[in-house]
């Protein structure tokens, strides 16, 4: 069986874990240590949670998202970013699954069902309004998460499953959940 663990990594570190014929997935949120001089201590946390969920749940796919370069993001943002995507790859070779990396308008677009924000949406608003866009694809789902960060990790669980179990993709594509939501299928 086909069980895929998404990650949004950063340090409030979301991931959800689920596979064709669960009812529901499984998902949360770790808050990491604050890297503020302890990047080490964030990246040593994240290896070994990553480590204790493939083994907890006998996960056989990782998909995490892209790390991304903003023109205004420092270089300590950047490192954070980078070194988590990294700890989440090494965790994933260690454990002998493969990992792959998710560009966000890939996940946006099957989860969400867009790729751009409404026009005049710019920086932290645009942001903002792709966070509660997450959250309410969770919840027409029947995946009642508040949390953005549990949120995402979702819609990267699925565009994984998507990726990895074609059957997968005929049972949740917007055509069989109206089939479904009509009693046709």
């Amino acid at each position: 069986m086909i069980k895929v663990l998404g990650i949004d990594q950063s340090s409030n570190f979301g991931w959800a874990v689920g596979h064709r014929g669960m009812k529901r997935p499984v998902w949360g949120v770790v808050d990491l240590p604050k890297p503020v001089g302890r990047e080490g201590v964030m990246f040593h946390r994240a290896y070994y949670f990553v480590l204790e969920l493939i083994a907890e749940h006998k996960i056989t796919h990782c998909f995490f998202e892209e790390t991304i370069k903003k023109p205004t993001d420092k270089l300590s943002v950047l490192w954070q970013q980078i070194g988590l995507a990294t700890h989440v790859q090494s965790a994933c070779v260690s454990a002998g699954i493969p990992s792959q990396q998710v560009l966000i308008s890939d996940w946006h677009k099957r989860f969400i069902g867009k790729t751009k924000s409404p026009p005049g949406l710019k920086g932290q608003h645009s942001r903002q309004w792709w966070k509660d866009q997450a959250v309410k694809s969770c919840f027409e789902r029947g995946w009642l998460t508040d949390d953005d960060n549990a949120a995402d990790a979702l819609g990267i669980m699925d565009y994984g499953l998507c990726c990895t179990d074609p059957k997968y993709t005929q049972e949740t594509d917007a055509l069989f959940r109206r089939a479904e939501d009509r009693g046709t299928s």
